[in-house]
């Protein structure tokens, strides 16, 4: 699914913080939309030994 970000002012840049990855929900993209998300945090572990081994 797609990112749920957080964006945060750094100095003199923007940085965007992936928090949750969609998971289900309809129209999601939209603000009116709802969707279910995952909170990242939890796998952060796992993601990273599949993408840095």
């Amino acid at each position: 699914g797609g990112p749920l970000q957080s964006k945060t002012l750094d100095e003199h840049r923007c940085v965007a913080t992936v928090v949750g990855v969609t998971s289900a929900g309809k129209q999601c993209s939209i603000t009116a939309g709802s969707g279910l998300y995952t909170r990242v945090i939890h796998y952060v572990p796992w993601i990273e030994s599949v993408v840095w081994p």
